[in-house]
């Protein structure tokens, strides 16, 4: 192989690998984007808890589930941003026989700590606060810890005059209010 082929060969190797890398770090940011909000949740759902004199819980824990993320995939799919303002206060959808929660709020599209979505956990809960239904829980033994499974997608989308409108968004499966 002479020189010249090999510089050819080098450089279609290394473009490669640059696109590869991009995309996986983009597939990275999004899934720490999507823990970030379940951390926030979690810390100040645990605030709350530890402040109620009523409950045994001290710690309330959302992590994410992967059949609920699919879940939320597919309702969001071709979503506008005006679709998913209407899970803004929180809404009830059946799908497939099951009932979840959905909640969205808007975020500004740099947010990505768990201290910037903490800024926005109060809304997302609040949200997931319905009349009739709540978000399944699983107790652990001792009664200290609640534990939601909860589907996430941060993500932008598109409003009808073409701007981009950035939200999370939590679903989770409802369980009727005991």
């Amino acid at each position: 192989m002479n020189k010249r082929t090999l510089h050819r060969l080098f450089s279609v190797l290394m473009a490669l690998v640059m696109a590869v890398s991009m995309l996986t770090g983009c597939a990275f940011t999004d899934k720490l984007k999507n823990d970030h909000v379940l951390d926030a949740m979690s810390d100040v759902a645990s605030t709350y808890a530890k402040r109620d004199e009523t409950s045994t819980v001290d710690t309330v824990k959302f992590e994410s589930k992967t059949s609920l993320n699919t879940e939320l995939k597919n309702l969001l799919k071709d979503a506008k941003a005006e679709d998913v303002e209407k899970y803004e206060n929180g809404k009830v959808v059946t799908v497939n026989n099951n009932k979840y929660i959905v909640t969205a709020v808007e975020i500004e599209k740099s947010t990505s700590s768990v201290s910037e979505f903490k800024n926005y956990a109060m809304e997302i809960l609040a949200g997931l606060n319905q009349t009739g239904v709540k978000a399944k829980t699983e107790m652990s033994n001792n009664g200290k810890t609640a534990t939601v499974k909860a589907g996430v997608k941060v993500d932008g989308f598109k409003t009808a005059d073409s701007k981009t409108v950035y939200y999370a968004v939590v679903l989770v499966e409802a369980v009727a209010k005991v």
